[in-house]
């Protein structure tokens, strides 16, 4: 938008199609010349191209308002560091400070289309493009450097005043007043789908110093790249879920983000829990959060989104957890569960005869330890999980160690050790208790 409705400075935006899409911290704007040289906050967004002198510092991207646009069901203000998805729209509010209800949009998402909207972190004090004279001017807009488009537009071809635009695509001018201009819409989200954020601990590769998990089967170069579940007794995928695949460069990633394995996703019937309705295995990264096979995106679940469901994580050698239910769910946006904090409901109890998970230092993780992958951690007696410690290694052979993507690797390090110092003996029976070796530990998952 050119001439914007409204405080020309405060109210001029620009629409991108997301493509494959992108994350929004990487979102460049380098305007004309002559647009950004009279104070630090008329500067380019996350560039330095020929910003004002007295102050280069190039402005950011914040939360938008989207209460600027009227007509839409599915708006989502969005900030820095969000990961927008592919095939959708995005508008970029040229300054912070625009003014609610002064678009129209419903013509581009007026359908139930959505739309993330955020802005310049700086409040301009002169418009962003120039929309009176001759003559052309020139902004670049790109996605960490790359992917740029150039909007070169001539001034003397600008339509009438309030809501003017310009389509550089298409090298089309008109005007609309203060309605969205004809861009193409995207596809109307699917209902059928939900996405999920969730976030989880492994108290196996837990570190509580750091508050992070370490990825020591990743460095090892042991994670599979095709999910362990589909081939996994105890674990049946429902409703499209299995044999998911993720990528060497997805399990290069390091700090934080990288990830730690391979983790067991089901939505369940909120009216009847022990119902599994949906399942998809998923990446859980060192940080907690589980990701999908991109190492970036939100989990998503070919279920109707208008229903209630309750999410339960499992892990090959950890007992699940269950958090509670939630409708409607956003179809523009990922649901957030956190397992690592105490939900104000609390987190499912099937027979409250355990915790639902280990709290260590503040924060839950799920019970390591389950080597038979049942419903109980076990020390002593029948069917218990101290004895797949002894299968790897050896009855005759305890001092054994045994490297390998394993299910009786009950901390996550990559070796299978039931003696010695790091061993998996004792983190199992640190979970029954060391003064009661007996005791069971009960999966607080609907059965």
């Amino acid at each position: 938008m050119v001439d914007a409705c409204g405080v020309e400075s405060l109210n001029e935006f620009v629409v991108i199609h997301s493509g494959s899409g992108f994350n929004t911290a990487d979102i460049q704007l380098d305007f004309d010349l002559t647009n950004n040289v009279i104070g630090q906050t008329n500067n380019d967004i996350n560039i330095n191209n020929g910003n004002y002198a007295g102050d280069p510092t190039p402005c950011g991207v914040v939360v938008g308002n989207g209460a600027a646009y009227l007509g839409c069901p599915n708006i989502v203000a969005v900030g820095h560091g969000v990961d927008i998805p592919a095939n959708t729209l995005v508008v970029l509010q040229t300054s912070i400070g625009a003014a609610s209800g002064i678009y129209n949009f419903s013509t581009l998402c007026g359908a139930g289309q959505c739309l993330y909207v955020l802005s310049n972190s700086c409040a301009r004090v002169s418009g962003a493009f120039t929309n009176a004279g001759s003559g052309t001017r020139t902004a670049n807009f790109s996605i960490a450097g790359d992917c740029s488009q150039a909007i070169t537009y001539d001034r003397a071809l600008l339509s009438g005043t309030n809501g003017a635009y310009f389509l550089p695509l298409t090298n089309a001018y008109g005007n609309n007043g203060c309605v969205a201009p004809p861009v193409t819409p995207v596809p109307v989200p699917n209902d059928m789908q939900i996405q999920m954020s969730a976030k989880v601990f492994l108290q196996g590769s837990y570190v509580s110093a750091d508050q992070l998990m370490h990825d020591s089967l990743r460095v090892q170069n042991l994670l599979p790249l095709q999910e362990p579940y589909t081939n996994l007794t105890g674990f049946t995928h429902i409703g499209g879920g299995g044999n998911e695949q993720t990528t060497a460069a997805v399990l290069a990633a390091t700090g934080p983000n990288a990830i730690v394995d391979w983790v067991f996703l089901e939505l369940r019937n909120a009216d009847t829990p022990s119902q599994v309705v949906n399942t998809r295995s998923a990446l859980v990264q060192r940080d907690g959060d589980v990701v999908d096979v991109d190492g970036i995106s939100p989990v998503v679940f070919g279920a109707p989104s208008d229903l209630e469901y309750y999410l339960t994580v499992r892990h090959r050698n950890h007992l699940g957890a269950q958090l509670g239910a939630e409708s409607p769910y956003p179809v523009c946006e990922a649901t957030q569960k956190d397992f690592t904090t105490l939900p104000p409901e609390g987190f499912y109890a099937h027979n409250g005869l355990s915790p639902a998970q280990r709290l260590i230092s503040g924060k839950y993780t799920l019970w390591a330890g389950n080597g038979r992958v049942d419903t109980q951690l076990k020390y002593n007696g029948s069917n218990n999980d101290r004895n797949a410690i002894l299968s790897v290694v050896g009855l005759a052979t305890p001092n054994a160690i045994v490297p390998g993507y394993l299910g009786a690797d009950y901390n996550l390090d990559g070796v299978v050790k039931y003696n010695g110092s790091g061993n998996d003996r004792n983190v199992l029976l640190g979970n029954v208790g060391i003064t009661t070796p007996s005791a069971v530990v009960e999966e607080q998952v609907a059965r």
